[in-house]
């Protein structure tokens, strides 16, 4: 294997047929392309209108380079992903005329439920995530492939303190919301999601820290009718951010 694939992997490429495609629509800085068979023709098409090279090579080369990923015998090498700071998340939504929409997520670990996340909060009209260096999954190649291109879309800050995220983004007039099963039922909050929002979701095991509750303005929950009292972290994100994304675009 290619040392230098090897020592750049987690941040340097984008795998499968969606996920490439949709770097290629996007501002990515793509150095260039490698398939095993034929390329599909509108990446092709997106590909020569950019001037991004193609290099063909076997299949088992790429089966070797991404294993245990669904590389779908194409992958494309880009510039690293860089993150952002909270200011630039909310010039985003500034620059849009929209009030801020805002994910935390506090010590996801799992990648498929950050790719997960990354795609609905994509979907929803998120304007950014943030994110903890210590005890979260950063951006991998496995969260790229989950995020089904959703990431070059979406910005990413990876922050030191979220419990100092959260001051910041209080100074800036956005009001914390967190989620948990003890909290206020979503429904009797409609008013409260009109204001600029930033929306905690907690980690798969544990939920929101203690001290990230401290900060929130309200704590919300889901209603509840079956027998399991839990849901995916995914899962939970999606219905939050669907219920907000419906709420803001209703009044």
């Amino acid at each position: 294997m290619n040392k230098n694939i090897n020592n750049n992997f987690n941040n340097n490429f984008v795998i499968g047929r969606n996920s490439v495609l949709e770097a290629l629509k996007s501002d990515s800085e793509i150095n260039f392309i490698m398939c095993s068979g034929k390329i599909p023709a509108e990446i092709s098409k997106i590909a020569s209108k950019k001037r991004i090279i193609i290099k063909y090579c076997d299949h088992k080369r790429l089966d070797l380079m991404f294993k245990n990923l669904n590389h779908q015998g194409i992958i494309a090498q880009i510039s690293s992903r860089k993150y952002v700071e909270i200011e630039d998340i909310i010039n985003i939504a500034n620059k849009k005329n929209q009030k801020p929409f805002i994910l935390i997520l506090d010590k996801i670990q799992d990648p498929h439920n950050f790719g997960a996340i990354i795609r609905t909060a994509e979907c929803m009209g998120v304007h950014g995530i943030i994110i903890s260096k210590r005890r979260s999954v950063s951006i991998t190649p496995t969260v790229e492939k989950c995020s089904c291109g959703a990431l070059s879309y979406i910005k990413i800050c990876r922050v030191d303190n979220l419990n100092r995220a959260c001051e910041i983004l209080k100074k800036n007039n956005i009001w914390i919301c967190g989620t948990d099963s003890s909290g206020q039922n979503f429904e009797k909050l409609n008013n409260f999601f009109s204001n600029p929002i930033a929306l905690i979701i907690g980690s798969e095991g544990n939920g929101m820290s203690n001290s990230i509750k401290k900060n929130c303005d309200v704590i919300a929950s889901i209603n509840m009718y079956g027998k399991i009292n839990s849901l995916n972290a995914s899962v939970a994100a999606g219905i939050f951010m669907h219920k907000i994304a419906e709420i803001r675009n209703c009044l």
